[in-house]
């Protein structure tokens, strides 16, 4: 090991150490060698790759889009998801993380909504739009650019030794397949995540409801 690997993680300290120390068990011959073809490590993004307060990037992308539709068709701001959007209800969403049904399907009616029709190009030209244009609120600069230092010198260290990495999160998985490589060096397929269903119409690929 460099002096330079994991160099914002501080010396000393049980973390550091515990993954220096996993890392070379696992690569070194030995009753926990592991063969590299064997060697995944998973992760999570929000708060773990990148910051999620005052909430989830990805909400920060469909909440912009829902505002739009909303100033596009009035009548929307009195139909959940919206109202509560608009009303900045955050008890309504607050259901989300206890993942009540009515809320959860409301919500998934309303993604569905927004994006039926798409093709797999112009959502990510979409989200690329947003990556641009958008910083996050509390911060001033864009998501992309508020990624955890320590997280990437950790990918770095697994790379180096032969570990296959992923990101698995119950996020959209086109969402952060846009800009897992350029953000995190994570190839697209190497993103795991909850999924729209595509169906083939026209010649082409597009969502469906």
């Amino acid at each position: 090991m460099t002096e330079k690997v994991l160099a914002s993680w501080k010396d000393g300290r049980p973390a550091k150490r515990a993954i220096l120390d996993f890392v070379h068990a696992i690569t070194t011959p030995g009753a926990t060698f592991v063969e590299a073809a064997d060697r995944i490590a998973t992760f999570d993004n929000d708060g773990t790759l990148w910051v999620e307060q005052p909430l989830p990037p990805q909400f920060d992308f469909v909440f912009r889009t829902w505002e739009r539709e909303v100033e596009a068709d009035p009548q929307l701001a009195g139909r959940q998801p919206y109202k509560a959007l608009i009303e900045r209800d955050q008890a309504f969403f607050q259901g989300l993380a206890t993942q009540e049904p009515q809320v959860v399907s409301t919500l998934v009616e309303a993604f569905a909504r927004s994006w039926a029709g798409t093709t797999p190009e112009e959502f990510d030209a979409q989200v690329r739009e947003w990556m641009r244009t958008v910083k996050q609120p509390k911060l001033g600069h864009p998501y992309v650019e508020l990624v955890y230092r320590p997280m990437l010198e950790l990918f770095d260290l697994l790379h180096a030794n032969d570990f296959r990495v992923f990101v698995c999160s119950g996020g959209g998985r086109d969402f952060m397949r846009v800009f897992a490589e350029e953000t995190w060096g994570i190839p697209k397929e190497n993103v795991i995540g909850s999924a729209a269903v595509y169906t083939y119409a026209d010649g082409k690929l597009v969502r469906s409801r």
